[in-house]
């Protein structure tokens, strides 16, 4: 369809989103020093000297770091000659986003339609933790990944380029598992219809599929667990999880008790949040419990099954991965939600009576909304006060 691959309006907003955010980068970085914090300078370590591990592992070093990101910014650098590297990681990851954008328009459009598809992508580029799809950590890499992975899996079906996808993005970050799992979940809901049609074993298509496509899965999870290994020192910590559902250097054990613990904590942290909301954790918790209450409606109003899905394994792998009540990066887990950003279109529409310009003012205050929170928490980030 003719309005599925319109790029207009998605390049009208990314262009919005980059200039803002330069604009306010160049406001709040005094020094050249400023431009490489937290995580920035790890990556930047990697594209100028390589990766490098001298058999320690429980010394910070940059092998701890995914290298896909930096891979695509190193190779930019070179191929345009360009000296200065925070321009190279910027450019990097504009190139990324952008097709992020592009990809997220168009997958959406093809599933709910153009108006939800635009204000997914303008909540996308709008929220308040969107500065990292351009600071230069690896966020954009992941994001390209994972949108290219749902137009592969709903739109094209083109399996086999869905589980390169997910695999892939495990060289992103190491919440790329939680597509392998998605794409899991997909072959199996595939193989439950047929299976009750009682069709045999042999002519299974989505079993064939899985044959096909398991060296490429099991090479994703081959990365994933040699990352666990780096991070945790523990080789058999992947294996532990699938055998006796325990970590066992992992962050928590996932026992029962951990888990309500963990729960607990993030339920409280809500409640601080809601008294105080004085830092970007705090407004990262309100903003997680915006989205759980936001994708359930859209849940109820029909949106697409697999994003649902995707929401609930980006929650169990927070859950598992990141229990620390006050941990800074909920807010850019918060990020690769897509879920949450097509599920607003979706409250908005109910609350708005289905009148166009009801719905367009609202969906314009909460972009204002986010964008104010953003030019706050850039300042924060690039002053290196990120926490507190």
């Amino acid at each position: 369809m003719k309005d599925e691959r319109s790029f207009i309006w998605p390049t009208l907003l990314f262009g919005c989103a980059l200039g803002h955010f330069l604009f306010l980068r160049y406001r709040v970085t005094e020094n050249p020093a400023a431009l490489y914090p937290w995580d920035v300078a790890w990556y930047r370590d990697i594209i100028e000297n390589g990766y490098r591990f001298d058999g320690y592992l429980f010394r910070n070093q940059n092998v701890a770091f995914m290298p896909l990101y930096p891979s695509i910014a190193a190779f930019l650098k070179t191929l345009l000659k360009i000296q200065n590297t925070s321009i190279a990681m910027t450019a990097a990851s504009s190139l990324l986003t952008y097709g992020t954008c592009l990809l997220f328009y168009r997958t959406v459009a093809f599933l709910h339609g153009r108006r939800v598809a635009l204000s997914a992508v303008a909540l996308f580029l709008a929220f308040p933790y969107s500065f990292f799809l351009f600071c230069g950590y690896a966020e954009p890499a992941f994001t390209l990944c994972a949108m290219l992975f749902f137009h592969a899996l709903l739109v094209s079906r083109r399996l086999w380029m869905a589980a390169t996808l997910a695999s892939l993005s495990v060289l992103a970050k190491q919440i790329g598992i939680v597509l392998i799992g998605l794409y899991l979940l997909f072959l199996l809901h595939g193989f439950c219809k047929d299976f009750s049609k009682k069709q045999s074993l042999g002519n299974n298509p989505w079993l064939q599929t899985f044959i096909k496509t398991f060296p490429t899965l099991w090479a994703g999870l081959a990365v994933w667990t040699l990352y666990l290994y780096i991070r945790f020192d523990d080789p058999l910590l992947f294996n532990n999880i699938l055998v006796s559902w325990t970590l066992t250097t992992s962050p928590m054990s996932l026992n029962p008790t951990a888990v309500f613990h963990s729960l607990s904590n993030m339920v409280s942290s809500l409640i601080i949040a809601v008294q105080y909301r004085t830092n970007s954790v705090n407004f990262a918790y309100l903003l997680a419990l915006g989205s759980f209450f936001c994708i359930l409606w859209a849940t109820i109003r029909k949106m697409n099954l697999y994003f649902v899905l995707y929401a609930l394994l980006l929650f169990a792998f927070n859950v598992c991965f990141r229990p620390n009540t006050m941990n800074p990066d909920l807010g850019r887990y918060m990020l690769l939600n897509f879920s949450f950003f097509i599920s607003v279109p979706f409250v908005l529409d109910t609350l708005s009576g289905r009148k166009k310009y009801v719905y367009w003012t609202g969906l314009a205050f909460i972009v204002i909304f986010f964008m104010k929170y953003q030019q706050d928490f850039i300042e924060l980030f690039y002053h290196s006060q990120w926490v507190s």
